[in-house]
């Protein structure tokens, strides 16, 4: 016994020096998510050095709004799947300067008898390239669309975070070049789209995008809640500062909901864009253009429109989209999740999203936070959410209202007698109190719904006049 524990203790020294001396780099996530072990070749290749690469944290992620640090520690994270035992393929990157580094890495689960993660082995391999690999051996689907985004946003010059925009429709790709262009170039800009598209959000990404240092502040007015004296003292203060500080960044106002701001407060703005001293920088949103916005001021500050269509208009980017929200969560809340199930992510295209991505982003931090497994499933997705997406399935084109409301609550009354019927194990008397109706009535519905109950409860019918009456 002695003999085979030495050998064993040999072995494992051979081993440790072999992955050592290795030309390929190779690191041990351990279950918590931190680098445990990284060998010459991966400290060179990260250029870094083990103490600092064992201080690091792998949030799966492939977004660019995160520190340097974050990000150097999210190129290097296993797929969420591996740290529960399976073996993948895919790829690891690394930032530099001016570039992003991808190479291909198998991703070897090392289980134990403990529940829960078990630590990772990674070995990375193949050449650096500029981007994600295109085909990976028994690549997931959420790993394609890991990749894809992670194409996406540094295809970006990882200037901006493009998620809010994320997808491969021709919409979203004409977006992405407009948000870089008016990064940039510090241009008058117009959004346009629907409430919830995000309309602010991408406003505060153009204007800081080169930093809050070199953009300056940016100054929000709320057309549905502001009149001609405050618009008059907002743009008079950013004026008088623009001649007390010529050299510091002027910064911009973000006029929110153009469409729904007074005539008079409108004016007042043009008023002062006149004025031959003072260049008035802008970025409105507003949702529709049209003749609520006074034309001289629409001139003005559209030097570029950007136009956010509405999630209906462009399923095809939800995929990506929704597994960019995903990775998001990641960051925020220390997770370590792979992506959503197929049949969950059809249910998501499905639905018409009137609240728009905001509404969109709720949902999959909800079902996010549900999970217990790598993988977001349909029972994670908010319980209204599956209601509303039954309800859109019952409906029927051209059809009448009231049969299709009969037909939705026949099928949640089906659905509530089932369930009762299985928490009472079948007692029909049980079950009628559960639902706070008669047994008689209870019988009746059973007998209504006959064809479409399991058979033990059929067969609960049947007996219906047995032993349980004495219950009643």
């Amino acid at each position: 016994m002695h003999r085979a524990m030495a050998k064993s203790r040999t072995a494992k020294v051979a081993l440790f020096r072999l992955v050592e001396q290795s030309s390929l780099p190779i690191y041990l996530v351990a279950d918590d998510l931190s680098i445990a072990f990284g060998n010459l070749a991966m400290c060179q290749w990260t250029e870094q050095d083990l103490d600092f690469l064992t201080t690091l944290k792998c949030i799966y992620h492939s977004g660019v709004d995160l520190t340097p640090t974050q990000q150097l520690a999210a190129g290097l994270c296993p797929p969420p799947t591996a740290f529960h035992g399976h073996r993948e393929d895919g790829f690891v990157f690394v930032r530099r300067e001016n570039s992003t580094e991808f190479r291909q890495a198998w991703f070897q689960p090392l289980p134990d008898n403990e529940p829960g993660r078990c630590p990772v082995l990674v070995v990375v391999h193949g050449h650096p390239v500029a981007a994600p690999p295109g085909q990976l051996t028994n690549q997931s689907d959420n790993a394609s669309l890991h990749a894809a985004i992670a194409q996406m946003q540094y295809e970006a010059a990882s200037r901006v975070n493009m998620d809010l925009v994320v997808g491969n429709s021709p919409q979203s790709r004409k977006i992405r070049k407009q948000i870089d262009v008016a990064s940039q170039t510090g241009a008058n800009v117009l959004i346009v789209g629907p409430p919830g598209s995000g309309r602010r959000q991408i406003a505060e990404l153009i204007h800081f995008a080169q930093g809050p240092q070199q953009a300056g502040p940016l100054i929000p007015i709320d057309g549905t809640l502001s009149d001609a004296e405050i618009v008059q003292r907002t743009v008079k203060s950013l004026y008088r500062n623009s001649k007390l500080n010529p050299d510091e960044p002027l910064g911009r106002l973000m006029l929110l909901d153009l469409d729904k701001m007074p005539a008079a407060a409108q004016s007042e703005i043009v008023g002062f864009s006149k004025l031959p001293d003072f260049r008035l920088p802008m970025i409105g949103t507003c949702t529709v253009l049209d003749k609520t916005i006074r034309d001289d001021l629409l001139n003005e500050i559209a030097t570029l429109t950007i136009r956010i269509p509405d999630l209906i208009d462009r399923r095809q980017d939800l995929p990506l989209l929704i597994h960019a929200l995903v990775e998001e969560y990641n960051v925020h809340a220390g997770t370590s999740l792979a992506g959503f199930e197929t049949q969950a992510v059809d249910m998501l295209i499905d639905y018409p999203w009137p609240g728009d991505f905001f509404e969109l982003k709720e949902t999959v931090e909800s079902a996010c936070a549900a999970a217990s497994a790598p993988i977001v499933g349909v029972d994670d997705l908010p319980h209204h959410f599956r209601l509303a997406v039954r309800s859109l399935n019952h409906q029927v084109p051209g059809g009448d209202p009231e049969l299709q409301l009969d037909q939705l609550l026949a099928d949640i009354e089906l659905e509530l007698i089932q369930r009762a019927m299985a928490h009472a194990q079948g007692n029909k008397s049980q079950a009628a109190k559960l639902l706070g109706i008669s047994r008689a009535r209870l019988i009746r519905r059973l007998s209504d719904h006959s064809s479409q109950v399991s058979t033990d409860d059929s067969k609960g019918i049947d007996d219906a006049g047995g032993s349980e009456s004495n219950g009643e």
